[in-house]
């Protein structure tokens, strides 16, 4: 390849990812917007693209380069109209089922709810409280009653394609074991007050505090799911200290056993992406797949069958969560080059899962760990290697690329991080470096464990007393890392704050380049 051809194919690249940043802008601005303004604007998008691509072809013979550039700009309008399009089309459809009307009339009701993301626990509050879960899915059958129990009332069956999205805040009964198994595709029966949710949200129905009546759980593969998750939890809990609550974390995203101060350190330190399942475990789980078949020998296509199977398995274990299914999908576009012999075109695929995830779930654009997600991945494909050339000017090279990835992540997603916890870590750079050994073990001796708990128990000691090293490291990092002095200050929140700290890592990037 002749160095024109590289640079070629490097401005493809970057021209790739542009209409997945439009579809994000456009989506996180009309949010909030009325569902009809959406759908149109959409419209408008679209018929604009349909008529650049049409006057791009008709002066094709005129001027090669204004053709580029209007299929560029045709390419960008379009994904932002087709994005809008569908938070359009969605967002009516859910605005008319009928458990929005009675969100609207503050009814109380009896809800089946289908849970399809993994439960979240909300620790009790400083000045009292019970423990409280986070429970979100479809609702299945809503019953409008004034009293709970199986009592009769007016029964509301649910229509498909109009999904009745419901996000419950239940208080969790120390007595009862079940309320903490709780797991993706469970049926939960909730017992509260309707009321509206926010405009921007994809739930437009919330129980601000459902009460939990009885649980059902999940059949099929999903309850086979559920029970593995279950069962690396509960082994997991023979193992004392730290180490025990974090090692479900780090393989499979379960935070239910992770300490109150250990999940402050991992803040601190600028570790708690570890137990954010995103694209770095995706990348472990694919590399290990790949390197499978690879010492099989397998042809090309037994090798991309491979990648698939294990990159819906890991997702199915861990949870659809929007940053699982940015790297998942991003990892599926990768799977594709491979199969058409194009290489890994890092920067196309992950515009590409960014304008696919946007069109199906709009919502995600104003996620947060979605944000980080893609910001991080983001960073280590454009920053982290010029960084890392130019660290390896006065370090081994091994070095440079160990601090270059990082303070690359940190550097992209400390703004991000700042916008809701108005403080920033100046040991995350070293805390991730000293961590990084320790992750792949943790991580791959965690699913291990996980997938081993149906032989038995005797199948599941080895990979777990590897994983508890490995996360009994990460721990022993957090801590270490937030007891320095100054390892974290306090800076503003909000956009103001982001502003700044974008303003000061430039300006420091500046005077280390100076």
């Amino acid at each position: 390849m002749t160095s024109q051809t590289k640079q070629d194919a490097d401005k493809l690249d970057l021209r790739l990812i542009l209409p997945g940043l439009a579809a994000w802008l456009s989506a996180g601005v009309c949010l909030a917007a009325p569902t009809g303004t959406a759908t149109w604007l959409g419209a408008g998008l679209l018929t604009l693209a349909l008529l650049i691509a049409a006057t791009a072809a008709h002066t094709r013979s005129r001027s090669a380069s204004g053709t580029q550039w209007a299929g560029s700009v045709g390419l960008v309008v379009g994904a932002a109209g087709l994005v809008l399009t569908s938070l359009g089309v969605q967002g009516t459809l859910a605005q008319s089922a009928p458990l929005v009307d009675l969100a609207q009339q503050g009814e109380t009701a009896r809800i089946e709810l289908a849970i399809d993301i993994p439960a979240r626990r909300i620790a009790p509050s400083p000045f009292g409280g019970a423990e409280r879960m986070v429970l979100e899915g479809v609702a299945r059958q809503v019953v409008a009653t004034a009293s709970p129990g199986p009592s009769k009332g007016r029964i509301y069956q649910v229509q498909p394609g109009r999904p009745a999205r419901t996000l419950a805040f239940a208080t969790i009964d120390q007595t009862v074991p079940e309320h903490r198994d709780i797991g993706l595709g469970d049926t939960v029966i909730l017992y509260g007050r309707l009321a509206p949710g926010d405009p921007a949200d994809k739930a437009k129905v919330m129980l601000p505090g459902a009460t939990i009546e009885r649980i059902r759980a999940s059949p099929g593969w999903q309850g086979a799911v559920s029970r593995l998750r279950r069962g690396l939890a509960a082994s997991a809990r023979t193992v004392p200290g730290d180490a025990g609550g974090l090692i479900p974390g780090v393989a499979i995203g379960d935070t239910s056993g992770v300490s109150q101060e250990l999940d402050a350190a991992m803040k601190g330190s600028s570790l708690t992406h570890l137990t954010a399942v995103s694209g770095s475990h995706v990348a472990i789980v694919f590399g290990m797949v790949l390197a499978l078949a690879a010492a099989m020998r397998l042809p090309r296509a037994w090798r991309v069958a491979l990648g698939v199977i294990g990159l819906a398995g890991f997702v199915a274990l861990v949870g659809p969560g929007p940053s699982v299914l940015r790297s998942a999908l991003m990892g599926g576009v990768t799977l594709l080059a491979l199969a058409l012999g194009r290489g890994r075109a890092a920067i196309g695929a992950l515009g590409a899962s960014l304008l696919v995830m946007l069109c199906i779930d709009p919502w995600m654009s104003r996620d947060y760990g979605f944000a980080l997600s893609v910001v991080a991945t983001g960073a280590l494909i454009i920053i982290a290697p010029r960084w890392q050339q130019v660290l390896a000017r006065r370090m081994p090279r091994p070095l440079a690329a160990a601090l270059a990835v990082p303070a690359a992540a940190q550097a992209a997603c400390s703004p991000i991080i700042v916008l809701f916890s108005g403080k920033v870590s100046l040991v995350g750079v070293a805390a991730n470096l000293a961590a990084a050994p320790a992750v792949p073990l943790a991580t791959v001796s965690g699913l291990l464990t996980c997938l081993s708990i149906p032989l038995g128990e005797w199948a599941a000691v080895c990979p777990l007393r590897l994983a508890a090293v490995g996360a009994g490291w990460i721990a022993n990092v957090a801590k270490w890392s937030i007891a320095l002095p100054g390892a974290v200050i306090a800076w503003p929140t909000g956009m103001v704050g982001a502003i700044t700290l974008t303003c000061a890592i430039l300006a420091s990037l500046a005077l280390a380049i100076w």
